[in-house]
């Protein structure tokens, strides 16, 4: 699956601030179709969370929740 590309591509999703990256980020581990590529999207979300607060880290994980629970 090397050929594998997201949904959208990154013209198409453009995050305004560091918590719409945050949540993109951690929306392609959850779905990248193989393990090296989920690692390197949560090394990602790790580096945009060292920017933002706990309480922002944890409102961006409660919402992407409740979003999976949903599906």
């Amino acid at each position: 699956m090397a050929d594998w590309k997201p949904a959208l591509t990154p013209e198409q999703v453009k995050p305004q601030n560091d918590i719409e990256a945050l949540t993109l980020a951690l929306r392609l581990a959850v779905s990248a179709p193989t393990d090296e590529q989920s690692q390197k999207a949560l090394k990602l979300a790790n580096q945009l969370s060292s920017s933002l607060t706990k309480e922002q880290v944890d409102a961006v994980k409660a919402e992407l929740e409740v979003e999976m629970a949903n599906d």
